[in-house]
């Protein structure tokens, strides 16, 4: 979760028309103070799409290992049986093929609603699903909002970098100035 916190200030910083958009409609939600309830959340379209494109750009792991089952042929080479193999979540969201501008924070993306199967943040479905998934989502929902609405931040090196093994980390310790400044409602 630290690692979406620090994408979360990194990006929003970035983009400062995103979190004035999430402001928006959680004025227009009544939500500028108070508190966030999950239901109403969920509710509101431009925040679901920030914090899908979050997960998508800084997904909250890089990866995952699997056992081979059955022996099979990718691109030329054979893959046995009983091998463990390495995928990379961000190798995944970062084609170009699977996400058109894949190396850009675009939260407007996710605007159709249309689902993506090359979206995998928790490492795809099923019984090998994330179980802290659920979790999660709750969780960078009520951050975003929570910071978008509670106070002001500016990235003081604007070239922040980051690893991203194991996790995507910036650099340079991310050195952040907050202003807390409950925004007054527009509304």
């Amino acid at each position: 979760m630290s690692s979406l916190c620090c994408s979360t200030f990194i990006e929003l910083a970035r983009h400062p028309e995103v979190t004035e958009k999430i402001v928006t409609e959680l004025d227009k939600s009544d939500l500028m103070q108070g508190n966030l309830p999950l239901d109403k959340l969920a509710t509101m379209p431009y925040l679901q799409q920030v914090c899908k494109e979050l997960l998508r750009f800084a997904p909250p792991y890089g990866g995952g290992f699997r056992q081979v089952l059955k022996t099979f042929e990718l691109e030329g080479y054979q893959i046995p049986k009983g091998w463990t193999v390495l995928y990379s979540i961000r190798d995944q969201h970062e084609v170009e093929e699977n996400f058109t501008g894949a190396r850009t924070f675009n939260p407007d993306r996710w605007a159709t609603g249309k689902q993506n199967d090359s979206y995998i943040p928790f490492g795809g479905s099923g019984i090998r699903s994330c179980v802290g998934e659920k979790y999660m989502l709750m969780f960078v929902q009520l951050f975003v909002a929570q910071v978008s609405r509670s106070c002001q931040w500016e990235l003081l090196d604007i070239n922040t970098r980051s690893t991203h093994f194991p996790v995507q980390l910036p650099t340079n310790g991310l050195p952040l100035n907050f202003t807390a400044s409950y925004r007054k409602s527009k509304v």
